[in-house]
This record gives structure tokens, C-alpha cells and sequence, in this order.
């Protein structure tokens, strides 16, 4: 597991090996983010870790 910690809680996310030769690395997933203030989990897309952050503190704004 994989966790970046940013100004109002914790992405996690898995960190999967690369696929074998030949092979395709499996699509979809989500990120997990927990929130500081109160512990809520909220499952983001499976986006970059900046633009997942980005997702949602967007998304907290838009839920107060």
C-alpha cells in the first residue's frame, strides 16, 4: 500500500507489480482517501495521485 498524506487527509492506494511479459496490467480500481477531520472514507478514481487529491478536495468543497 502506497499512502500520501496531503493537508486534509490520506490517499491510499495499492502499488501492484508490473504485469509479466505479454501480459496486461488489469484496468480500473479506485484510490481510498480518509479524511483528518472526522476518519470518513471516500473512494476516488484510480487517477494520478495529484489530480486523485485534486478530485477530492473538489468534491468536499461541492459537499460542504
Amino acid at each position: 500500500m502506497y499512502v500520501v498524506e496531503f493537508d486534509i487527509g490520506f490517499l491510499i492506494h495499492a502499488v501492484m507489480p508490473p504485469p509479466p511479459p505479454g501480459t496486461q496490467a488489469p484496468l480500473g480500481g479506485s484510490h481510498m482517501v480518509i479524511a483528518k477531520y472526522d476518519g470518513a472514507i471516500t473512494y476516488v478514481p484510480n487517477f494520478p495521485p495529484d489530480s486523485a487529491i485534486d478530485l477530492y478536495r473538489s468534491m468536499r468543497r461541492s459537499h460542504g
